[in-house]
């Protein structure tokens, strides 16, 4: 290896792995405050907890690797270049392709680990989320139900807790069922306790009332217990009910829908499939991009603006045409499906054409303000 593309590479691997690690713990932090409050208020353990949150971190790194390339592959050769080490390596007769070489070389490398991430390790591991979250739905059923608000665990179920003492004991417990729109039923109880019953778990409600009423006939039934167990289906019901999230199955399972499935529910897994496989392009496509406008026209004393404010921009639609194509491909139309490699492809073809070529196809739109003295320089091979 040359030691210029070692000496880049090194200067670019540093700011990539600290932008993707900043960018991960920002996004990381927001997504785990949803679960704080289990620690604090309603008593989930530690160790629980950050099992849960860390079973996020392959989504996130792979949501934000594209990112963090295209900041870290700016940042850099705009520095390389207002340091006139670029100026040098092309006065020293090496090509815009091989001043792009330690970029590409880093751009496979984390395009590789993205396709990864999202060919095995995103649904493994969010699979594994998932079943963490119902797990703690039957082991800490209390735990998601919140004081002093109506919740609603599945349609027509709502439970009203007033102050919980501890993670199985509840003060103050207020049920209704409306499953049976034409006769409700409202529990209330002083208290309960959740214990594993025969059918899984339920609530043991003390000193409790059972009203029903009669839509029909306007008839109210009261009845009174000291104690009454009340079944925590529900809670099973949403485990049978909700299925496979797109994020839980692999790439394959996607593009390859259960025909029992319902068309609607067919189309978006066929779109987050081709997505699966077009987001971790962008990995190569971005930098590659970024390389072919920094590198192309001539050296410019004053700074490279105008060419990171069109990085930036060209990255923001191709970004964008992603995700309209993937929404036009879920809503049905099938013409969308191949539309949506269009950006990160044609991007990586015209990149490598831009690179490779000895003309400027930018020389219209970039600063063409040069060093007087660099042009009346002699040949590389002469000095």
């Amino acid at each position: 290896m040359k030691i210029y593309v070692n000496y880049v590479l090194k200067n670019l691997a540093a700011p990539a792995a600290f932008i993707t690690c900043s960018l991960v713990c920002v996004v990381w932090l927001t997504q785990s405050l949803r679960f704080i409050d289990f620690i604090i208020n309603q008593g989930l353990p530690v160790y629980d907890f950050l099992r849960l949150v860390v079973l996020l971190l392959p989504s996130l790194f792979g949501l934000v690797l594209p990112i963090a390339m295209l900041c870290s592959t700016i940042y850099i050769y705009n520095k390389l270049n207002y340091e006139s080490e670029i100026l040098v390596l092309k006065a020293a007769g090496v090509s815009k392709l091989g001043i792009a070489k330690p970029c590409i070389m880093l751009s496979l490398f984390v395009t590789i680990i993205g396709f990864a991430i999202s060919a095995y390790f995103l649904p493994v591991s969010y699979g594994r989320f998932k079943d963490m979250q119902f797990y703690f739905r039957d082991n800490y059923a209390s735990l998601m139900l919140e004081e002093g608000i109506f919740n609603t665990p599945v349609p027509n179920t709502m439970v009203y807790v007033r102050k919980r003492e501890s993670a199985d004991t509840l003060k103050g417990i207020l049920i209704h069922d409306n499953k049976i729109p034409a006769k409700p039923v409202t529990l209330m109880a002083e208290s309960a306790k959740v214990e594993r019953g025969p059918n899984g778990l339920r609530f043991l409600l003390a000193n409790a009332t059972r009203q029903q009423i009669d839509r029909k006939t306007g008839e109210v039934n009261m009845l009174y217990f000291d104690s009454y167990p009340f079944d925590m289906s529900f809670y099973n019901a949403v485990d049978a009910a909700r299925g496979l999230k797109s994020d839980e199955m692999f790439i394959g399972d996607l593009l390859n829908p259960d025909p029992k499935l319902d068309r609607k529910t067919q189309l978006k897994q066929i779109a987050d499939g081709h997505n699966r496989l077009t987001w971790p392009l962008n990995n190569l496509a971005l930098p590659l991009m970024v390389m072919a406008i920094m590198l192309s026209g001539d050296y410019n004393r004053r700074g490279q603006s105008r060419r990171i404010i069109i990085c930036i921009v060209i990255s923001i639609i191709m970004i964008a045409l992603g995700f309209t194509f993937k929404n036009l491909a879920a809503s049905g139309k099938g013409f969308a499906i191949p539309l949506m490699y269009m950006p990160s492809v044609v991007t990586i073809i015209i990149s490598f054409y831009v690179l490779a070529s000895s003309k400027n196809p930018f020389e219209k739109f970039l600063p063409k303000k040069n060093l007087q003295f660099f042009t009346n320089q002699q040949p590389a091979e002469n000095v």
